[in-house]
Parts: structure tokens; sequence; C-alpha cells
């Protein structure tokens, strides 16, 4: 019988380190396209005329490292889809690499995006881009967005037109700011600082010449 109970506590000891070992944390995250595709079999489930509507990484309360996100990786993303066959919305909370939370929520809805055919850059390639206007990562000491920060998001512009963009959050000459990549095109659109706030406590924004 001891020999039993011996047995069968190296067993359990052994399938331990096992999990231990096959859950260790990827060491920098994963990127937004690998976001969306953990993401996409649970959204499929709800609806399956699913279309994505928004991306954006939200680990924003670690702060134990000034590099997150380099290498255009987090570990948590909050994915959005709609359905126009419902007209509802579902989110999504991608947590090192799983999916650690999903619900139906209420959110602006704009034109849905296929998640798996479509030419959109990967937020790695937006970071590329971002980094050659001299956006750096936020330190811990400005701020909760720690590092770099992305979302895939609708915009208005100052014509009150409304795109589909890829935003970079980092921060240049110690202003937090963003920049606002084509993500089909991968090109720069612009980049915004934001360089205090106005008395009635509103941001005040400038754009960086490029």
């Amino acid at each position: 019988m001891r020999c039993k109970k011996i047995i069968i506590v190296s067993i359990f000891i052994i399938a331990l380190i096992i999990v231990i070992f096959i859950y260790k944390r990827q060491p920098d995250g994963i990127t937004m396209a690998e976001a969306i595709q953990v993401s996409y079999d649970y959204a499929k489930k709800w609806e399956e005329d699913c279309k994505l509507i928004q991306v954006i990484s939200t680990d924003a309360s670690d702060t134990s490292d000034y590099h997150r996100g380099e290498k255009g990786k987090r570990y948590s993303w909050n994915i959005f889809y709609t359905s126009e066959s419902s007209e509802k919305q579902y989110n999504i909370l991608v947590v090192d690499g799983n999916v650690k939370y999903k619900s139906e929520v209420q959110i602006p809805v704009y034109q849905g995006i296929d998640p798996v055919n479509n030419s959109i850059i990967d937020s790695d390639q937006a970071l590329a881009i971002a980094k050659k206007t001299g956006l750096k990562p936020v330190p811990p000491k400005n701020g909760w967005a720690v590092g770099y920060h992305y979302s895939l998001q609708y915009v208005t512009n100052d014509s009150s037109d409304t795109y589909l963009a890829l935003l970079v959050y980092g921060e240049l000459n110690g202003n937090f700011s963003y920049a606002i990549i084509e993500p089909y095109t991968s090109r720069l659109i612009t980049v915004m600082q934001q360089t205090g706030y106005d008395k009635n406590g509103r941001s005040v924004w400038i754009e960086k010449e490029l």
C-alpha cells in the first residue's frame, strides 16, 4: 500500500511539472494577428458570420518592463466582433495566448473586417514604421501605458471622415504620442503628441511634422 502511494504521488508530481512546462509564458507575448487567430474560433461559435471591428492591447497595469510591447507583442488583447445577422457585438479577451473572457457587448459598429482573408499588416510591422518617427516606449514613470501599445480601430479626422487605422502608442520628446498607420498599405498617416491639458482638463494634441 505504501508503495502504491509513493507511485501515485510521484506520478502527480511529474504531471504537475509537465503542466507547468507546457504553460510556460511566452516571453514577449503575442502579436495582434496571433491574438485574432486565437479569438476567431470562439467568435465563430457565437455567430458564424462574425466580422472583426476592433483590437486593443490592454495589459496596461503591468509596468514591470520598460520595453513591454517590443517586437509588436503584448500579453493581453481585447478583440471585438460584430454580426450582421444578429446585430450584436462580441468581446473576447486573449491573455497569454488563451481566451480568458468573452461576452456580448454594445459598442459603435463600423464596417466589419474579415478576420482571416485580409491584407492588414501585423503589429510588429506597424511598430517598425512607428519607430522610424522616433517613437519610444513609454517609461513606467510617465503613466499607465508602459512600453508600446496597439489598436486597430476606426478613427475620424478633422474632415469628419472615418477610416480604419492601426495605432501605435508610445512617447515622443517626453510626451505621450501615437502613430496612425493605414493598415492595408503600411502608409504612415500622421503622428500625434499630447502636450498638456486645456483649462477644461481636456488633452491638447499637436501633429508632428513628418
